[in-house]
């Protein structure tokens, strides 16, 4: 067993984190309102991203939505969104190498997202990951979307490690915040937003291929 002040865990986001997928997001969602008659920029879908389904239906439609709705549009609108994916899906660069330096040292590792647990297991699955995630925390076992703790708390408590001993590995404004309110390290990836939008993160950096195991351990210690 290693020593305590070596046991961490790292808790991904998906959108952005394990994919790089803004674009085909923001595609599918532009169909979903195009579909409906709904008249919405691109810069209003980009300021919701990290949030839930639930809340971009909220945006969207001007008014509160019920469960029933919730599923009927998730799943009309996770459809385009995976049917376009499908066909280019592949990891953020690094991402394989770094599940792998991490699993060899011990640290736990964690999925936790505002995104429905269908395309956790869509992207999970498309990019070959399989094996490396102890748990997973999905829309579904949500009540607050992020920037609220609860995503990651969840994850910790998953894993069974302490928020103090947790890094949270994000791409969204507001899963930086998620990750800081939750009392964690935060380190963000600048696919989704440029280094000066992320600066309330502990570690900036392009992808994967600029991280290890060391420089994780070196933000816990």
């Amino acid at each position: 067993m290693r020593p305590n002040n070596e046991q961490f865990a790292v808790l991904f986001d998906m959108d952005g984190v394990l994919v790089d997928n803004k674009e085909v997001h923001t595609e599918s969602w532009g169909e979903f309102c195009n579909a409906h008659h709904i008249q919405v920029t691109r810069k209003e879908l980009e300021s919701l991203f990290g949030k839930t389904n639930r809340d971009y239906l909220r945006y969207l439609f001007k008014r509160e939505i019920t469960d029933e709705e919730v599923l009927i549009y998730k799943i009309e609108k996770e459809g385009i969104y995976r049917d376009l994916f499908s066909k280019t899906i592949k990891p953020v660069k690094g991402l394989p190498t770094f599940l792998e330096e991490l699993k060899k040292n011990g640290v736990k590792i964690a999925v936790g997202t505002s995104g429905p647990m269908d395309n956790v297991r869509f992207v999970i699955e498309s990019t070959h990951i399989q094996g490396y995630f102890e748990a997973i925390v999905s829309e579904e076992d949500l009540k607050k979307g992020k920037p609220d703790p609860e995503v990651y708390l969840k994850a910790a408590k998953k894993v069974n490690t302490e928020p103090s001993r947790c890094i949270v590995i994000e791409d969204s404004v507001f899963g930086i915040k998620s990750g800081k309110n939750a009392g964690m390290k935060v380190i963000a990836l600048t696919t989704t937003n440029e280094a000066e939008a992320l600066t309330e993160a502990d570690l900036i950096v392009k992808n994967f291929t600029e991280l290890s195991y060391e420089k994780a351990l070196a933000l816990i210690n």
